[in-house]
This record gives C-alpha cells, structure tokens and sequence, in this order.
C-alpha cells in the first residue's frame, strides 16, 4: 500500500476496484441487467432535458420537470401542455384574489357638500 506524507492510505482512496481475478467472466445477466438500468438513466435524463426546454418555451421555471415527465416523449408533451394550462389558470386565480375587483373610483368626481377645512373662498 502507497501511503502520502498524511499517512493516508491512497490506494484506497482511489475508487472502486474491479476485485475479480483476472481472466474471470461476470454473470451476463447482471452485465444485461446493468446495461438496461444505464440506458432507463439515459432515457430518463434525455426526457428531462425535453421537458426542460418545452417548459422554459413555455415561461415556466424548470424546477417543476418532474411534474411533466413520463413514459416517452409524446406522453411527456401532452403532461406538459396539461400542466400549462393548469398553472396558468391556477396564477390567474391567484392574482384575480389580490388585485382589487369592482369599478376603480373616480376621484376627479367633486362631490358637492365637502370642504377642505382651512380653505375659504372669498
């Protein structure tokens, strides 16, 4: 074992080691299996990336991507397009309960009767 001025042991700190003798075959099914899981992460990540650009196309943050993803990339369109809609008339709700509702008033009206105090005509 190689160890630094620290006394640290840097063969283990180097990373996962194949421990298999040399000449030895893995179990093809797992080697199947991990090569399936790879390309799900690679599918998975190619959507994400397709949601991302489809939801900031549409002015919405990309943190709400894994909202919008699914199966394959027509399902994660028709989510996304679903999703739109929906945030959009769930902000108009929200802004519609915050912004005054009812006829503005009119303040150049003069309403007779009123006086300012202090002021006289004369």
């Amino acid at each position: 074992m190689e160890e630094n001025k620290a006394g640290l042991n840097l063969t283990a700190m180097e990373g996962p080691q194949d421990r298999r003798p040399e000449g030895a075959v893995q179990d093809p099914a797992a080697m199947e299996r991990e090569l399936n899981a790879l390309r799900e992460q690679a599918r998975q990540r190619e959507l994400a990336d397709e949601a991302k650009v489809l939801l900031e196309e549409r002015g919405i943050e990309p943190q709400f991507v894994p909202f919008v993803l699914g199966e394959n990339s027509a399902a994660t369109r028709r989510k996304v397009e679903q999703f739109e809609g929906q945030f959009n008339q769930a902000l108009s709700r929200h802004l519609a309960s915050h912004l005054p509702s009812g006829e503005p008033r009119d303040f150049s009206i003069r309403r007779p009767g009123l006086r300012r105090p202090g002021i006289r005509r004369i």
